[in-house]
């Protein structure tokens, strides 16, 4: 399964509607759970996810208009709460 906070990603349509459920979203790659995901798809083994500072901020790019991402491939495993599981602003950026 792929999911996208980006509309233009075909991955969009299954992060919407478990968000429209109110479904909590959790990523794991070799295992470990990781944070500030906008794109992950278990099939590929793909997570791309914000590159954060030591102090744990996100960092922008050269330009400060885009935030920075990094790319990463492993095993990915995907879970999906139950509906009303996290609140609907979480991971949302519409």
């Amino acid at each position: 399964m792929r999911l996208c906070t980006d509309p233009a990603d075909p991955g969009y349509l299954n992060w919407r509607r478990f968000r429209k459920d109110g479904r909590k979203i959790t990523i794991f790659l070799n295992g470990q759970e990781i944070k500030e995901v906008d794109l992950c798809d278990d099939i590929e083994g793909t997570v791309r996810r914000a590159v954060m500072s030591a102090d744990g901020r996100p960092q922008l790019t050269e330009d400060r208009e885009e935030l920075l991402t990094e790319t990463i491939h492993g095993s990915v495993r995907i879970e999906i709460g139950e509906p009303g599981s996290e609140p609907e602003h979480c991971w949302d950026r519409n």
